[in-house]
């Protein structure tokens, strides 16, 4: 009688401590949307995330945003940065995939700079960055960058 109720409560337990043991940031615990871009752009996860993490962004057409992500330099890139060309060259991904993307790092909105990249290839210039007289370039810029960080955060 003492073996079965041992059993019993054991049997009752194990799907408590099973629960407990599981990584939860594991591949187990991945979205489907998020093992897919593993897949296909592996380049943009497990990068040292430590110093934080820079998503660039450039613009293609009024309403067409591609996005890269890389750790976070410490001075400014160069728009014709070798790395940022060749991450360029895949597309990038859009602001949808970027939130998938960053939630996989568990780092929070302070943690991410998102820096503008006039994408060489693109002839294309965002109406936020042209310039009317008496315009603020700095506060056009602000807001421009703003709305960016709202797509990839919310409000």
């Amino acid at each position: 009688m003492k073996k079965l109720l041992v059993c019993l409560i054991a049997l009752l337990l194990i799907p408590f401590g099973c629960g407990k043991n599981a990584d939860e940031t594991g591949p187990a615990a991945r979205s489907e949307e998020e093992t897919a871009l593993r897949n296909k752009h592996p380049e943009f996860f497990d990068l040292d995330a430590s110093n934080g993490l820079d998503v660039v962004v450039w613009q293609m057409a009024p309403e067409y945003y591609s996005f890269v992500l890389l750790p976070h330099a410490e001075t400014q890139r160069d728009w014709l940065d070798e790395e940022l060309m060749e991450l360029s060259r895949s597309g990038g991904v859009d602001a949808e995939q970027m939130r998938v993307i960053l939630a996989s790092y568990g780092v929070g909105e302070d943690a991410v700079s998102i820096v503008y990249w006039q994408n060489p290839i693109s002839s294309y210039i965002p109406e936020s960055m042209i310039m009317l007289d008496g315009e603020d370039p700095a506060e056009k810029e602000r807001a421009y960058l703003d709305g960016i960080r709202t797509m990839l955060f919310g409000e």
